[in-house]
């Protein structure tokens, strides 16, 4: 009975991989047994180490979101700091003005 309790475990844990080629196959057994493991438990380690970093990184969706929000403050950042320097400008030409103005006047009096 414990034969049969074990080889469905077996059977519901199982999954296939189809590599890309034979030779990336071979590849992947001759590190494994370089590492003195077998090949289930070689791509377990690692397809779980990639998880775990994926956890502790952005997924790439999430960065394409956050940096076309940054395009976007950056976009209206750019056009405010335009509009703050039109003003800026305008209120410099405003201020020579007045302190032209004395000048200007007939009687030509002002402080120096």
């Amino acid at each position: 009975m414990a034969k049969i309790y074990k080889t469905e475990t077996i059977k519901k844990r199982a999954i296939y991989v189809y590599l890309p080629s034979v030779e990336t196959a071979e590849r992947w057994k001759k590190v494994a047994d370089k590492a003195k493991m077998s090949i289930s438990k070689f791509v377990f380690e690692h397809v779980e180490n990639s998880l775990s970093q994926e956890n502790e990184h952005s997924p790439r969706v999430k960065l394409i979101e956050n940096l076309r929000n940054l395009k976007e403050e950056n976009d209206s950042l750019r056009k405010q700091n335009k509009r703050l320097g039109k003003v800026v400008d305008s209120l410099d030409k405003e201020l020579r003005s007045f302190r032209l103005k004395p000048f200007l006047e007939p009687s030509g009096e002002g402080i120096r």
